[in-house]
């Protein structure tokens, strides 16, 4: 049986794109400022309904990002409906709050 060719992907063009077209982002401890953010202007544009996909779950910089781009989106397009994916046991926190009751906002976050 003959082997199959398994031909080599030249990564550089991607790689020039991708160091040409790489737009830094910040993880800052409080959220004075998103100027870091203002690119999004361009990616939401008119949108309503804006979709963020997850690669991983309980990361501390991942979840810190995601509510700074809520912040952003609720202060510069006026968003004000998130549905998130979350487990039974976790989401609790975040149900309590969102009822009223008096919850800490760094367990809902977290």
């Amino acid at each position: 049986m003959a082997e199959k060719e398994n031909p080599t992907v030249d990564a550089g063009p991607f790689i020039a794109w991708a160091r040409d077209n790489a737009i830094p982002i910040s993880i800052p401890r409080t959220d004075e400022n998103f100027d870091d953010l203002g690119f999004l202007g361009d990616v939401v544009g008119d949108a309503r309904i804006v979709a963020i996909g997850e690669n991983s779950h309980y990361l501390h910089e991942w979840n810190r990002i995601r509510a700074r781009v809520f912040k952003y989106l609720v202060k510069e397009h006026g968003f004000n409906t998130f549905v998130l994916e979350s487990g039974l046991v976790e989401s609790r926190a975040i149900h309590e709050y969102v009822a009223g009751e008096d919850v800490d906002w760094d367990t809902v976050i977290n």
